[in-house]
C-alpha cells in the first residue's frame, strides 16, 4: 500500500515539492486573511487649476486711457470790499432851522443845566420845541438864515465830492446803505438851474406887513375900485415919514435873506460850472 502510495507520488523530491506548495498555500491565505486590502484608484479626479485672466482689450484699455483725474473743486473767491474811511464819506446834510436852534439851545446852557440822563434830554427837548413854537417868524429868521448858509455850502461840497469819489467807494457807499434800507446816493448829474423867487426890499417888507394891518383892510372897504393902489400910496407916505430906526427891523430882515439868496446863486454856478 505504501509502495503504491509512492509510486503513484513519485520520487522523494516530489513530496517535498508538495509540501513547499502546501506551505505556500498556507502562507498566502494568512496574508490574505490579515492584510487590508489596498485597491488602486482607476479614474483619478481632475485638479482644479485657475482660470487664466482675460487680456484687457483694446476698448477697456482706451476707455481708462480717456478718463481724467478727478479735479479738485475751485476755491470761489469773495470779492474784496474796499474798506471806507472817514474821508471817503459824501459830506453830512446840514440840520434844519430847528436843529440849529436847538444846538445852540443846549450850548447857552449853563453846566448845572447840562442834561444828566435821558429823562433830562426829554424834558429839555419839550422845552426847547415850546419855546420854537412860541417865535415869531422874526426870531426864527436867524436860524433860517444860517440853514440857508449851510445848504448853499453843502451843495458846493456835495458835488464836488460826487466829481472825485470812486466809482468801487460809492458802489460800497450804496450797497450799506441797501442794507440799512437807506436810498442809495446817485452819481453825478447835471445840475438843472433853478430859479430862486428874490426875496423883499425892505420897503416891499413893510408894505406887504401893513396889507396885513386893520387900516389896510378899512381902505380896500371903502375904496370902490382901486383899493390896492391906494393901499400902496398910503404905505409909500408912512414910509417916507419913517426915521432909520423904525426902518432898522425890515432892513435887516432884507439884508438877511438877500444874503443868503446870494449865496444859494454862487452856489448853483459854482455846481454848473463843475
Amino acid at each position: 500500500m505504501l509502495s503504491l502510495l509512492r509510486q503513484r507520488l513519485g520520487a522523494p523530491h516530489t513530496l517535498s515539492k508538495v509540501a513547499a506548495t502546501n506551505s505556500c498555500l498556507l502562507s498566502t491565505r494568512r496574508s490574505f486573511l490579515t492584510s487590508v486590502p489596498r485597491y488602486e484608484p482607476t479614474d483619478a479626479a481632475p485638479k482644479k487649476t485657475a482660470a487664466a485672466k482675460k487680456p484687457a482689450s483694446k476698448a477697456d484699455s482706451k476707455d481708462a486711457a480717456k478718463k481724467p483725474a478727478a479735479k479738485k473743486a475751485a476755491k470761489v473767491e469773495t470779492p474784496t470790499r474796499p474798506k471806507l474811511t472817514q474821508e471817503d464819506m459824501p459830506p453830512k446834510h446840514p440840520g434844519t432851522a430847528y436843529i440849529i436852534f436847538y444846538t445852540k439851545y443846549l450850548k447857552g446852557l449853563s453846566e448845572a443845566h447840562k442834561p444828566k440822563s435821558l429823562a433830562d434830554v426829554s424834558v429839555l427837548a419839550k422845552d426847547a420845541s415850546a419855546m420854537w413854537r412860541s417865535f415869531s417868524e422874526a426870531e426864527k429868521q436867524p436860524f433860517v438864515d444860517d440853514f440857508q448858509r449851510a445848504r448853499a455850502l453843502y451843495v458846493i461840497e456835495h458835488q464836488a465830492w460826487l466829481k472825485n469819489v470812486p466809482s468801487e467807494t460809492l458802489a460800497e457807499i450804496n450797497r450799506r446803505k441797501v442794507a440799512q434800507g437807506k436810498r442809495q446816493i446817485s452819481g453825478p448829474r447835471p445840475v438843472v438851474e433853478v430859479i430862486r423867487k428874490r426875496p423883499l426890499t425892505n420897503f416891499f417888507r413893510f408894505i406887504s406887513e401893513f396889507r396885513q394891518t386893520a387900516e389896510a383892510a378899512e381902505i380896500l372897504r371903502t375904496t370902490e375900485h382901486k383899493g390896492h393902489l391906494q393901499i400902496s400910496r398910503v404905505a409909500g407916505e408912512k414910509w417916507r415919514a419913517m426915521d432909520e430906526d423904525a426902518r432898522a427891523p425890515y432892513t435887516e430882515a432884507a439884508k438877511k435873506e438877500w444874503d443868503a439868496f446870494n449865496l444859494a446863486e454862487s452856489a448853483n454856478d459854482i455846481s454848473t460850472a463843475i
